[in-house]
């Protein structure tokens, strides 16, 4: 029994003590800082190209001065060219997130493809997704939006029949978008709920004049709104409908103001 006692006490001997349990609160978790300039980069044709004049131009200037009054310092990064499709930015975004470093990117594209049979909707609908993957991939939040429709007498090669091949973007955007869970796009803005009215549009039938601008900037700047954890500051642009060619279209009032 001696022997016992003993091996006991040399094996207690040996052992190392118990921690002691810190009654201690944890330390804080880091904060997630936000970027004191907000970095935007825009993707896009002619309808967002003005974004990258000094200073920015196009729905990025009423798009800017939304953020000033939101207090949200910011720059704008503008990569849009005009007359160019999805695949230009597909070709191109890759290179373009790793060189700007962007906090957001806005995708405004589509129109161009002119996306009127099965096979020019397939590319499109790759071109998109291949957009999208590359900022998911990269880690950058992504805002994509419908394509605005023009009005039949726009100038463009498709003349009339534009709107429609506008309407055929809407449907692979839309699929693109289903497609991804909850939670993918930092936002998505409907401009496909603009009228196609020449109060809204230029002389040309296809680029936002001043009223239209002004209407962009609004419904992206809400768009992102829940997001980027902005206040709730811009209403909801008046006057909009939205509508697919071929049906008739409701009656509207145009706007004066929009902010």
């Amino acid at each position: 029994m001696r022997s016992l006692i003993l091996l006991a006490a040399t094996v207690l001997a040996v052992l190392p003590p118990f921690p002691r349990i810190s009654t201690s609160p944890p330390p804080p978790m880091p904060k997630i800082s936000t970027p004191a300039v907000l970095r935007v980069e825009v993707f896009g044709d002619s309808i967002s190209q003005d974004c990258g004049q000094s200073p920015p131009a196009g729905f990025c200037g009423p798009l800017g001065a939304m953020l000033d009054q939101a207090g949200v310092a910011h720059t704008f990064i503008g990569r849009a060219l005009s007359g160019t499709d999805c695949g230009y930015t597909a070709s191109n975004v890759d290179t373009w997130l790793a060189e700007d470093l962007p906090n957001i990117a806005l995708l405004d594209c589509g129109t161009n493809n002119i996306p009127i049979d099965a096979a020019s909707q397939a590319a499109m609908s790759t071109q998109w997704h291949t957009i999208v993957d590359t900022a998911r991939s990269r880690s950058v939040k992504l805002a994509v939006s419908y394509v605005g429709y023009s009005n039949p007498v726009n100038i463009s090669l498709a003349g009339s029949g534009l709107p429609v091949a506008e309407g055929d973007a809407n449907d692979v955007i839309a699929a693109g978008i289903a497609s991804y869970p909850a939670g993918t796009f930092a936002g998505v803005a409907h401009f496909d709920t603009m009228p196609g009215d020449l109060d809204y549009l230029k002389a040309d039938g296809i680029h936002p004049g001043p009223l239209g601008q002004k209407t962009m900037a609004a419904i992206w700047y809400r768009a992102l709104e829940a997001s980027m954890g902005w206040p709730d500051i811009v209403p909801a642009p008046c006057g909009m409908w939205g509508y697919r060619p071929g049906g008739t279209p409701p009656a509207f009032t145009p706007c004066v103001s929009t902010s």
